[in-house]
């Protein structure tokens, strides 16, 4: 059922309430759709734009598996084969090439319109091989209630629970510094089993496995971090190839799990060494505190002739190229001229 209004948006491409259906958001100067998103239930379950240059199954599929069915449904072998992890592949694909698109539309300003057409949830369901029913939805809701209870004794209030309505994107946008850094997280760690942590700048992100599934949060607190990576499951025999992915990206500083005889495991892009867990939080809240410190002292130190939005960009920018404290330093110091004090 065509809905037939076409609203003038500039920058947000969210539906309210339960909408299930299509939106075809054009671009009003050239009338060609920038982006077509599906969504179920008010959530996004799958888009797609040309500026997102990057298939919905890679990451999933391998090229023998995606060509193999290029002329039949592979959302249905996609669904059949790897189950919720194909759906959670598929909302984080539509959430990415969501944000992307809403992005561009704001540093570009185009106007643009949206046509909405509406279908029955079991439509859209059924398009995409995603589960739907009551019967799913009050048990996932159970499930979740004993998950947040479970987050909420260990001293972790806001959470992402995988697999609940929304998608972690939605739940990290709100930490921008760190957003784009979650993304690369959240793919290295797809195949890595346990419970596992790692340090940003500023933050940990850690994934826990819960008796019930799993969950993502945020926190600060570097003692709280460690008492829950040994209380929850180890993360045993963490991948090599994961760890090099670390490396390679730079996304964090740290990567931590629980090893061997109560230590805990601690990555840091050269090696792995094992540690006790007092050792661990000192380190880690050592490491948190210095690089806040730091960060303040930049911004006071941004040259006033550096218009206040694009300082922002660029310490933003250093943050996420520099997880390792000493890169920060001599990034700001190559930019601006300017030493920071660091022991």
């Amino acid at each position: 059922m065509r809905d037939g209004r076409r609203t003038n948006m500039q920058g947000r491409f969210e539906v309210g309430g339960n909408f299930s259906g299509v939106v075809v958001y054009r671009r009003r100067m050239f009338e060609d759709p920038v982006l077509t998103a599906y969504y179920l239930n008010g959530e996004p379950v799958y888009a797609d734009s040309f500026l997102l240059k990057r298939q919905w199954w890679e990451g999933l599929l391998s090229e023998r598996e995606a060509e193999s069915h290029l002329f039949g449904d592979a959302f249905e072998y996609a669904s059949g084969r790897y189950g919720d992890r194909y759906v959670r592949h598929l909302r984080r694909y539509a959430r990415e090439t969501i944000t992307l698109t809403e992005e561009t539309v704001r540093d570009f300003g185009w106007e643009v319109e949206a046509e909405m057409t509406a279908y029955a949830p079991e439509e859209v369901a059924s398009m995409f091989h995603v589960p739907y029913g009551g019967e799913q939805v009050r048990e996932d809701e159970g499930r979740e209630r004993k998950m947040a209870a479970e987050l909420n004794a260990l001293g972790f209030p806001v959470f992402y629970i995988s697999g609940s309505k929304g998608d972690p994107y939605g739940f990290f946008h709100t930490i921008r510094a760190v957003r784009r850094l979650m993304d690369r997280v959240s793919r290295i760690v797809e195949g890595a089993e346990g419970s596992i942590a790692f340090v940003l700048p500023l933050y940990v992100i850690a994934r826990f496995d819960l008796e019930d599934g799993r969950a993502w949060v945020v926190t600060k607190d570097a003692r709280r971090m460690v008492f829950a990576l040994r209380y929850l499951k180890p993360a045993v025999g963490v991948p090599g190839d994961t760890l090099q992915q670390v490396a390679g990206t730079r996304c964090c500083r740290y990567v931590i799990w629980r090893g061997d005889e109560g230590t805990l495991s601690v990555f840091d892009g050269a090696g792995v060494s094992n540690l006790g867990a007092e050792e661990v939080a000192e380190r880690v809240d050592g490491y948190l505190r210095e690089y806040g410190r730091l960060i303040d002292v930049a911004r006071s130190r941004v040259p006033f002739n550096v218009p206040p939005r694009m300082g922002k960009m660029i310490l933003n920018q250093m943050i996420e190229q520099n997880p390792d404290i000493g890169g920060f330093v001599r990034a700001f110091a190559s930019r601006f001229g300017i030493n920071l004090e660091h022991e």
